[in-house]
């Protein structure tokens, strides 16, 4: 994670809930019908709350007394979905590849967040909104939050929907 004063860049955001690590398999569940799917974050703050709803206790996968609930999620959702897309390397390394997350540090669930804490930010109070820029294999396909193909899309589904009601 490279921090800047206007951003926060994450990379590999490849949730992948069946190859979650080892030890937490057993404990959880999670299915991808009729969920709106994030970049991760949705997914993630999921999994801790069925956990905390689980145990009866909050921080459940935090990995310990004082670590940050949204940076072990954060590091193990890395980790699986490196290894989902049968990647070597994950998070900005030399070799991995390039799909990085910007967030806007100056959304108002990130703003004044430092480190670790802009990642329990986006994950446990952010929306959607926080998200800046995307690429995806190092072209840039969101900036200022907004899909480059964002119009063109909406234009077809709207097309397509006219037809179907004509």
């Amino acid at each position: 994670m490279v921090l800047s004063s206007r951003r926060v860049i994450m990379t590999r955001l490849h949730f992948a809930s069946a190859l979650l690590p080892s030890g937490w398999a057993n404990d959880v569940q999670v299915t991808d019908s009729n969920v709106l799917v994030g970049v991760a974050a949705d997914e993630l703050r999921q999994l801790e709350y069925g956990q905390r709803l689980r145990y009866l206790e909050r921080n459940v996968l935090c990995g310990g007394a004082g670590r940050s609930t949204g940076r072990t999620l954060f590091d193990h959702a890395l980790a699986g979905g490196a290894k989902a897309l049968a990647q070597t390397t994950a998070g900005l390394t030399h070799g991995a590849r390039a799909d990085i997350v910007t967030l806007d540090t100056a959304h108002p669930s990130l703003a004044g967040r430092e480190q670790d804490a802009v990642i329990d930010g986006w994950i446990f109070a952010a929306s959607s909104g926080a998200i800046d820029c995307v690429w995806a294999g190092g072209h840039k396909v969101v900036e200022g939050g907004r899909h480059k193909l964002r119009q063109a899309a909406r234009e077809r589904f709207n097309a397509a929907v006219r037809r179907l009601f004509a």
